[in-house]
């Protein structure tokens, strides 16, 4: 009786540790999503849109511009104020480093070199001391509609505009959507 309880059991912990029986994921299975990480995010500004650690970066060429865009972990903007960050653009092989200026309350930008359009871009950033950095492999570049898609602005600051619902980064009124 001992014997074929003991079986029993053993067979039962055999098919509950078997990967082809089971459909459940395991509890402890990572939800980490490596750097530069394309999901499915839509790109509010139509660029590319990568994981960053707990954040989003977004890059959009621009005729000569590369426009980066941060985001939070819930796709939030957040105001390029004490952002800082360079872009290093890789053209066949030949690596060039670009600062990234701000532009406007939302983004970052930095002029591409003229010629051929670049290959791999990798934008690194360091808000609040904390570095940030996602990789590229090609850039898409923004259509004039999207370029112009301003759909947001601050009711009480005009300038500071938006592709998506937010707050404004000068008094933090919601922005409202225009008409």
């Amino acid at each position: 009786m001992k014997k074929s309880l003991f079986l029993l059991a053993l067979l039962v912990g055999l098919q509950h540790s078997s990967p082809a029986q089971s459909t459940q994921p395991s509890a402890a299975a990572p939800t980490y999503q490596a750097s530069g990480e394309t999901h499915a995010h839509p790109s509010p500004h139509g660029g590319v849109v990568h994981t960053a650690g707990t954040y989003h970066i977004e890059a959009v060429q621009q005729g000569q511009l590369l426009a980066v865009y941060l985001f939070d972990g819930k796709m939030q903007p957040l105001s390029n104020r004490q952002v800082t960050g360079t872009a290093l653009i890789d053209r066949g092989g030949q690596p060039t480093s670009l600062p990234l200026a701000p532009a406007g309350s939302d983004r970052l930008q930095a002029v591409l070199p003229k010629g051929a359009a670049p290959g791999a871009v990798t934008v690194q950033l360091k808000r609040d001391g904390q570095s940030i950095s996602a990789r590229f492999e090609s850039l898409k570049e923004a259509s004039a509609t999207q370029k112009a898609a301003a759909a947001y602005a601050c009711p009480m600051h005009p300038s500071e505009t938006s592709a998506v619902p937010g707050s404004c980064p000068k008094c933090h009124m919601a922005l409202r959507k225009r008409s």
